[in-house]
């Protein structure tokens, strides 16, 4: 998603309301890779559902904690609940084309190919798993294949973004 900068103060819900639903709107149309035009109102209703499931301020949560801390100028501002929504955006997207590729590709009823996935999976980043997890055997964890790997994708663009930055 390309880097944008916006220069304005939120005073009230309203306001708020109407640039995170322009945001979204030109997301989903303009920076995804399957492109979705959405009404002014969809691109509401998927942003406060985004916020309100996944939004974590520093002190704040959810729909209200977000126009919280955009309103709040002092500390965080919509710069920053802004920034905070493109990153949900882009993880829960990545999510869904991991999902995709894993459906497509992965019999979910060849239970021994992803017995072996998640022996690969032990066995490559067993120095990083947190000791619960280490605890587990593979068939234990097989059945969360998905999960894992999405795990371990998330981590891994976490720690190229510290890298990078």
């Amino acid at each position: 998603m390309k880097s944008f900068e916006i220069k304005c103060k939120v005073n009230n819900h309203k306001e708020f309301y109407i640039i995170i639903a322009l945001l979204v709107k030109h997301i989903y149309k303009h920076d995804l890779s399957v492109h979705r035009n959405l009404t002014e109102t969809e691109a509401l209703e998927e942003v406060i559902f985004i916020l309100e499931k996944y939004y974590r301020g520093e002190h704040t949560s959810g729909y209200d904690g977000a126009l919280f801390d955009a309103i709040n100028q002092e500390q965080y501002g919509i710069e920053f609940v802004i920034e905070i929504i493109v990153e949900l955006i882009k993880s829960l997207e990545r999510e869904k084309y991991i999902y995709s590729v894993l459906t497509i590709n992965i019999n979910p009823r060849d239970w021994n190919f992803r017995k072996k996935l998640v022996e690969e999976l032990i066995n490559r980043f067993s120095d990083f798993l947190p000791s619960k997890l280490k605890e587990l055997t593979a068939s234990q964890l097989t059945p969360y294949l998905e999960q894992l790997i999405i795990q371990f994708v998330k981590t891994n663009h976490a720690v190229n973004n510290i890298i990078l930055s």
